[in-house]
């Protein structure tokens, strides 16, 4: 009896490119630590410091709490000055024995001036049980124009790298802390 693997689904550019057998060049920006609290890159600068792979170590609640994650989140550069591009995040909130217990899935553009981050939301997918205090989530999913995503489905964020450490800052309060993936493999 021939068994078939289970069902997977690749959704956004980090695992895109790893199906497809593509790397995201490590010395885009991982040449060692970066600031970007100063002003951003200029024309045939280096790209930014956030461009390149990283790997979630915690999600930060507003009110303190913080919980399990794994995933990527990517940044490429699609800018002469590299300072705006495409982004996209695939990450799951895990429970006591690290098994997934909710998970998202967002991408869109990004540009950077400062510490300020500005994400525009194109696509999301999101659902899992409750954790910790998120209570639970059915699932959502939207896939919008890169236009409307522009218009309508923004997120200003601040941001901050520190020796291979990116750390988001988004509206809500809530924070999440990345490290330097070297290489996609």
């Amino acid at each position: 009896m021939r068994s078939n693997p289970p069902p997977s689904l690749v959704l956004f550019a980090g695992s895109a490119l790893v199906s497809l057998g593509l790397t995201v060049s490590p010395a885009a920006g991982a040449a060692g630590p970066a600031n970007v609290n100063s002003a951003s890159p200029q024309a045939s600068a280096a790209p930014d410091p956030i461009v390149g792979s990283w790997r979630p170590r915690e999600y930060r609640l507003a009110a303190g709490e913080t919980l399990p994650v794994d995933g990527r989140i990517v940044f490429l550069a699609r800018s002469d000055d590299g300072s705006r591009g495409e982004w996209s995040v695939t990450f799951f909130v895990t429970g006591a024995e690290g098994a997934a217990v909710r998970g998202s899935a967002e991408g869109g553009a990004w540009s950077r001036e400062g510490r300020s981050l500005l994400l525009t939301h194109q696509y999301h997918l999101s659902a899992g049980d409750a954790a910790g205090p998120l209570a639970a989530a059915p699932l959502a999913m939207a896939m919008r124009s890169a236009e409307e995503a522009d218009a309508n489905h923004r997120e200003p964020c601040e941001v901050s790298v520190e020796s291979g450490v990116l750390t988001l800052y988004f509206p809500s309060g809530n924070s999440m802390t990345f490290e330097r993936v070297e290489a996609l493999r």
